[in-house]
């Protein structure tokens, strides 16, 4: 961990448990259970959550947040998609994706840390390397549908 990220950790009081090293990206990810506790130690306020898109038939969702720290506004958006998300619930994956994003940006650790939200396969990435993951394609072929095979098995 190089110092700038070991002085974020450190500050928001992030022990072992609420982070793991992402290989591909070469970055830290953050527990959402981490991330509200850092909301509430800077004082951030989300002010407003809007769904600016929603097709559930699609699995895919976007939320719009507006957070406040300070009197600094930031506005940011969190979508999942089956592209993004294994999950059945893309509404509140895209919610929470969408509340980290803003806290990550008030609390001035974006594009040092990233949300677990936003890591759609966090146990795959713990298990597989990039390349593993590569080579094993993850889904991204598609059927005879149009729609890639893990992707199918997912929304099933």
């Amino acid at each position: 961990m190089d110092k700038k990220t070991m002085e974020l950790a450190k500050k928001h009081g992030l022990k072992k448990e609420d982070l793991w090293f992402m290989k591909h990206a070469k970055k830290w990810a953050i527990t959402h259970k981490a991330m509200e506790r850092i909301a509430m130690d800077e004082k951030i306020t989300i002010v407003d959550l809007d769904i600016s898109f929603v097709d559930l038939p699609m699995n895919s969702c976007v939320v719009k947040c507006t957070a406040v720290k300070n009197g600094i506004k930031t506005i940011t958006f969190g979508e999942a998609t089956p592209k993004n998300n294994k999950n059945s619930y893309p509404v509140a994956m895209a919610e929470k994706r969408s509340i980290d994003r803003a806290i990550l940006k008030l609390a001035g650790m974006h594009g040092d840390f990233y949300s677990e939200d936003e890591i759609y396969f966090r146990e795959e990435q713990k298990k597989n390397s990039p390349d593993e993951a590569a080579k094993n394609n993850n889904g991204d072929n598609a059927g005879a549908d149009g729609l890639p095979p893990a992707i199918q098995e997912r929304m099933s």
